[in-house]
């Protein structure tokens, strides 16, 4: 079994003002191989998001936007078949926002089909 954890920070210094943001978060996870060379791994982060600007057309009480977001990832990695190197990942996925700016939150599921080199 593999254990990992990251703490992280972002920066955006976007053109517009109140489109600069600074995130910070952190992602815990976990990923064991089982028999038939399949790896099945489970990744949840947490991370906030502050916009540099107070934007009173977003939030309601004129202040600065703040975000929560909230993820967490399976998937599913199968080692002995590879593609030049790469092997396939099939990631499920369920994100969840909470701000208080209007229309911000939202709620996504997602399915992803991707390849990793395998070291």
């Amino acid at each position: 079994m593999v254990l990992n954890a990251s703490v992280f920070g972002e920066r955006n210094r976007d053109g517009l003002a109140n489109f600069r943001t600074r995130t910070r978060g952190l992602s815990l996870g976990a990923s064991r191989d089982l028999p038939r060379a399949f790896t099945v791994g489970l990744e949840a982060s947490l991370n906030r998001t502050r916009y540099d600007e107070p934007d009173a057309l977003r939030v309601s009480d004129g202040g600065r936007q703040e975000d929560r977001t909230i993820g967490l990832n399976m998937n599913l990695t199968k080692r002995d078949l590879t593609i030049r190197g790469f092997s396939p990942r099939l990631t499920l996925g369920r994100s969840v926002r909470k701000s208080n700016a209007s229309f911000a939150d939202f709620k996504r599921t997602f399915g992803e089909i991707s390849f990793v080199r395998q070291f």
